[in-house]
């Protein structure tokens, strides 16, 4: 149970840090480059899914 919640609360902190990247307008690379560097996400993560920055 404890995983899935906290698999729940990475995810939205992911996403939460991915929204912060689009509202200073930084490109996909720019993102991935911060988030790894700053908050140690793996850039894979931030790579997949869907296109939020097209």
């Amino acid at each position: 149970m404890c995983r899935h919640i906290c698999l729940m609360l990475d995810m939205l902190r992911v996403q939460y840090m991915i929204e912060k990247c689009l509202i200073f307008n930084m490109s996909k690379e720019e993102c991935m480059k911060a988030l790894s560097e700053n908050a140690n996400i793996n850039p894979v993560i931030t790579s997949t899914g869907l296109h939020f920055f097209s």
